[in-house]
């Protein structure tokens, strides 16, 4: 399923990265919710209800499991954001920020270890220019380099 963000932005809630295939079990980033919240300005549980209500939807017309998550909304009052750390694409997904992957791939950074080294103001210069979504990807970044030092560390 495709939803209008009312941007350059589109969010495929019925692809294999925002759900569990085999149950239909919701897979949607609660930083996700948290963002669209923020930005359409409306309710987090409204948001939490009405992307997952859509996402049963899309599957349902395709005849695959869907299972509602009724807890979404709860998942996502939460501040803290668990980056997911398997590729640049599910980092930002992970941090509520997919609209971003075609910039990144379109500056040379198509895996993680490419971001490590960035800072606000290249980010700036790659376009990006929400103040609030700078300062969460400095932040990611910022964990970023610790998860990488970590990984070093262990290996």
């Amino acid at each position: 399923m495709k939803i209008d963000t009312g941007s350059t932005e589109t969010l495929f809630l019925s692809k294999t990265k925002n759900r569990n295939i085999v149950t239909g079990f919701c897979g949607i980033p609660p930083a996700l919710v948290q963002r669209y919240a923020d930005e359409l300005q409306q309710d987090i549980f409204d948001v939490a209800e009405a992307l997952d209500r859509e996402r049963v939807r899309a599957l349902q017309r395709r005849g695959r499991p869907a299972v509602p998550n009724d807890f979404l909304a709860d998942s996502c009052c939460e501040p803290v954001v668990e980056a997911n750390y398997n590729s640049l694409s599910d980092w930002l997904i992970s941090l509520g920020l997919p609209i971003y992957e075609k910039l990144f791939h379109c500056n040379g950074c198509t895996e993680l270890y490419h971001i490590a080294g960035l800072k606000d103001k290249d980010l700036i210069r790659y376009g990006i220019e929400n103040p609030k979504h700078i300062r969460l990807l400095t932040t990611a970044i910022e964990a970023l380099h610790i998860h990488i030092e970590h990984c070093q560390y262990i290996a």
